[in-house]
């Protein structure tokens, strides 16, 4: 080192630092930011501070020189976090650990109505709406306190009063030693998408609602004809009966399973497996006695209620049993558990029926059915 100048470990060049030099005596500062190389090649950012000193006659430069390299980088990172936070269309804010506000972005702004000013220092309180109870909250703050990820959609206030709908995330910030120092919440407006869901699915019930009131209409008037007509229409009526009730039972399938998929299902309901299958099983036996129905049930318990578990596996066996090709349907049912309890439990329902065509079922796997 004592045979190098400072100019062999400085990446400036000497015109760049002397220009450097000029710009931090103009600014009456007495330090600055340079890239060293290292012997192994390495460059880092450095800070050095210099201050000119006098000894026995010789005028030299006392400098102290810090490495700033990881400093700098998590500048540059929060910079971007920053920038990022702040060009985003979701509403971004940042609070302590207490849920003390410390930052918001431009879009919580335009979403909530509640300026940059107004939120910093208050807790995302201010959006509460009491469209959730405290044990919804206590839940999130449970979550996010054990180190955790929270998600959930729920409704807030805005500054007027209006009430809306956010798909809402909420995660830890930890420091190097794994303390959480803060949290970041971000949260996306769905209130169109929301209202979009609600105006279909009361299109949906008005149709239905109409689709049964006139299949009721066809019934009974058909009822009519063949309590009247003479028996070479009877054969004939009674299959538009029966088309009719087809038709009307196939709707009521649609409202249940459309329910089942929908509710958001009561982590205290639960049924057993192997309980429900037997019964949806017998009832088949008794509608189909031709049909041979395998079973190999483990008697595992499911966080659903049993009414809704009997209406799929019903669905699903009794189009089993129904489509078939052969002289005498056969179903095989099996289940398969995961390792954990929390792993989903796979209910595989196997019959020799035709199948679906490849195309068909490309289509269905895939890609979108047209008419």
């Amino acid at each position: 080192m004592t045979e190098m100048t400072i100019q062999e470990i400085n990446r400036m060049s000497e015109t760049e630092v002397a220009r450097e030099r000029t710009r931090a005596k103009e600014q009456d500062r007495n330090h600055f930011e340079f890239e060293h190389q290292l012997a192994s090649g390495e460059v880092r950012t450095v800070e050095v501070h210099s201050t000119p000193l006098d000894i026995d006659g010789r005028e030299l430069l006392f400098s102290i020189v810090h490495d700033i390299t990881e400093r700098k980088q998590s500048q540059h990172e929060l910079e971007l976090f920053k920038e990022a936070a702040l060009q985003t269309g979701h509403s971004v804010l940042i609070t302590d650990t207490n849920g003390v506000i410390e930052f918001v972005n431009p879009a919580f702004e335009e979403d909530t109505g509640y300026s940059s000013e107004e939120a910093v220092g208050k807790t995302p309180a201010i959006l509460k709406s009491d469209k959730q109870n405290d044990a919804f909250y206590a839940e999130l703050w449970e979550t996010i306190l054990d180190g955790e990820v929270w998600e959930a959609e729920l409704v807030n206030r805005r500054k007027s009063g209006e009430l809306y709908y956010v798909e809402q995330t909420i995660a830890p910030i930890t420091d190097e030693d794994g303390e959480i120092t803060n949290f970041v919440g971000v949260q996306s407006d769905i209130t169109e998408r929301k209202l979009r869901e609600k105006r279909l699915s009361d299109l949906n019930r008005i149709l239905r609602h109409n689709l049964r009131n006139s299949l009721t209409a066809i019934e009974g008037y058909t009822q009519s004809l063949i309590d009247e007509a003479g028996p070479e229409h009877q054969p004939t009526l009674s299959r538009i009966l029966a088309q009719a009730e087809t038709l009307a039972d196939t709707s009521d399938k649609i409202t249940t399973v459309r329910q089942s998929l929908d509710n958001e299902y009561d982590i205290d309901s639960t049924c057993n497996l192997e309980t429900v299958v037997a019964d949806v099983v017998e009832d088949t036996r008794r509608s189909h006695p031709a049909a041979s129905v395998t079973v190999d049930v483990e008697p595992v318990d499911l966080d659903i209620d049993a009414g809704t578990c009997w209406s799929l596996l019903a669905e699903l066996i009794n189009n089993a049993v129904s489509h078939h090709d052969g002289d005498q349907p056969e179903v095989t049912i099996t289940v398969e558990t995961g390792e954990t309890a929390s792993d989903p439990v796979l209910v595989h329902i196997a019959d020799t029926g035709p199948g679906i065509p490849e195309q068909e079922r490309t289509a269905i796997e895939v890609g979108s059915e047209d008419p």
